[in-house]
């Protein structure tokens, strides 16, 4: 009795620790879609998505130019550490425009967790997103500061199966002041690291190793 309450102990914290212990994992954005930045560039404060590549249109540098078929700068993987006014290449700003973006992401990935990083005002008319509507539903985010004042984190986490596609549209709805700036988009999912597999096997196996034992003691007692 005493060896299969250890098993079973061994296999509960197992299965437990594999469950808790997933780890974020960054998917990869293929291309994004959207209408570029309509914030006039000024010396030294350039709004627009201008890194975009591919761009056979040439929109990359054109105010409110539809982008299509490559991606930029909200997906590079690079959070400023700075605010939009200390940081104008690394944020794409739209005046009085609610910005669609839709991101095509590499094969056909579960998203549990929606990340936006955004600036807001500092010194100029800068605001948060009043609303942001994921696939066309209004869908709640929990606001993070993080680096200088100034910039935030939205952060989404799905408790259900989160959206099993590889096409996920964000829109954002202009808040209290005239201008958004957002420098980066990321979506993750929950993906086990090896020492979680690791963890898993030891209690499948326990567990396994539980049953046998006691379909052996159950043969023996009915001999």
């Amino acid at each position: 009795m005493r060896m299969k309450l250890v098993f079973s102990s061994v296999a509960l914290f197992a299965l437990t620790f594999a469950v808790n212990g997933a780890s974020a994992d960054v998917l990869t954005v293929n291309t994004y879609q959207m209408n570029n930045g309509n914030i006039t560039p000024q010396v030294g404060n350039n709004y627009l998505d201008f890194p975009y590549s591919p761009d056979p249109a040439g929109h990359a540098t054109t105010p409110g130019g539809n982008l299509f078929g490559g991606k930029g700068l909200l997906a590079d993987g690079i959070i400023p550490t700075v605010n939009w006014d200390a940081a104008p290449t690394q944020y794409v700003g739209w005046n009085n425009f609610n910005p669609t973006i839709t991101f095509a992401l590499a094969g056909l990935p579960t998203v549990k967790e929606i990340d936006i990083y955004v600036g807001s005002s500092s010194d100029g008319p800068v605001a948060l997103p009043s609303a942001i509507r994921v696939n066309g539903i209004a869908t709640a985010f929990t606001i993070t500061p993080f680096g200088a004042a100034g910039e935030f984190k939205l952060s989404h986490i799905y408790t259900g199966l989160g959206i099993p596609e590889n096409g996920v549209s964000i829109e954002l709805i202009g808040g209290a002041a005239p201008d958004l700036m957002v420098s980066e988009v990321q979506f993750l999912s929950a993906v086990p690291e090896p020492s979680t597999w690791a963890m898993m096997i030891i209690g499948f196996g326990a567990l396994a190793f539980a049953g046998y034992r006691r379909q052996q003691k159950i043969a023996l007692a009915r001999a």
